[in-house]
C-alpha cells in the first residue's frame, strides 16, 4: 500500500496487523463491526482502505470515517470476502465465494454460475493494461472477461493468486500444484515453473523493478526471481518463522 506497510490478518477476531519499521502493531479502527474478523483488504485510489469482514461485509475506512457495505443484500446470497479489487473506472469488485459482487455508483451488481462464472468460488480478481478482467476460481480455472463476454480455461488445480507480467509478457498463475506460465491462451514451462513445479502456491506478484515474488505454503518458502536471472529464497532455515 502507499505507507510500504504489510497487512498481516489472521481468521479470528481481532487479528489484524501492520508490520512496519521491524514492529507488528495490531490494527483496531473498524468500530462499526464487534470483534470483526478481516479477511481480506485492499487501498483504493483515493487512499480508502477496503476490508473484507466475515461473514458478507464490507468496510471503507477513510481517516476518521468508516462505510459497512452489506454485501448480502438485496435477496442476493452473501459469504466470506476473498478479495477486494478497484478497476480503472474505478468500480469495486468483491470476490466471495458466492460469486462477484460489484459495487458501481452506490449500486450492486452480481456475476456467479448463473451469469457465466465458471465457479463461484473466487480467490482474486485483477485488470490488466488493456482493461480485461481476469478471474481467478477455486474449481473453475481461470476466466478473462473481455468486451462483456467470458473466456475460461479450465485447470486441473484451483486458481489462488494472478499477477501479469509486463516484463516477461506473461501471466503468471498460483496453483495448487505450482506455478503456471500463461500467454495468448497457451501454458509454457520454463525455469521458474519447473522450480515451483509440485508445490502449493500460495501467492505471486511482480515488484516495480520487475522481480517475480512466489509464495508457497511448503518446501520452497519465499522466492525472488529476479530479472537478470538470480534467484533469492527464504525458509524457516533463513528467516521465515
Amino acid at each position: 500500500h502507499t505507507a510500504g506497510r504489510i497487512w498481516i490478518l489472521s481468521l479470528t477476531e481481532k487479528s489484524a496487523y501492520l508490520y512496519s519499521e521491524n514492529k507488528f502493531e495490531r490494527y483496531t479502527n473498524i468500530t462499526s463491526i464487534e470483534d470483526p474478523i478481516i479477511t481480506t483488504v485492499n487501498q483504493d485510489a483515493s487512499g480508502a482502505f477496503w476490508f473484507g469482514v466475515a461473514p458478507y461485509y464490507a468496510v471503507r475506512v477513510f481517516g476518521d470515517t468508516e462505510e459497512v457495505y452489506d454485501l448480502s443484500a438485496q435477496g442476493h446470497k452473501g459469504s466470506y470476502v476473498n478479495c477486494i479489487y478497484q478497476d480503472k473506472e474505478k468500480n469495486i469488485w468483491f470476490g466471495m465465494d458466492s460469486g462477484i459482487t460489484i459495487l458501481h455508483n452506490g449500486k450492486y451488481s452480481y456475476l456467479d454460475k448463473s451469469t457465466g462464472l465458471a465457479d463461484d468460488g473466487i480467490t482474486k480478481i485483477f485488470q490488466d493494461s488493456e482493461k480485461n478482467i481476469w478471474i481467478a476460481t477455486d474449481r473453475g480455472g481461470l476466466q478473462k472477461l473481455s468486451n462483456g463476454k467470458f473466456q475460461t480455461t479450465k485447470m486441473s488445480t484451483a486458481v489462488n493468486a494472478i499477477a501479469q507480467d509486463l516484463e516477461r509478457n506473461v501471466t503468471w498463475i498460483a496453483g495448487d500444484n505450482g506455478l503456471y506460465c500463461y500467454k495468448n491462451n497457451h501454458f509454457y514451462e520454463n525455469e521458474i515453473t519447473e522450480y515451483c513445479k509440485g508445490v502449493r502456491i500460495r501467492h505471486v506478484s511482480v515488484t516495480e523493478d520487475g522481480a517475480l515474488l512466489v509464495s508457497a505454503y511448503e518446501k520452497i518458502g519465499q522466492v525472488k526471481f529476479n530479472l537478470d536471472g538470480t534467484v533469492e529464497k527464504w525458509t524457516t532455515d533463513n528467516g521465515l518463522a
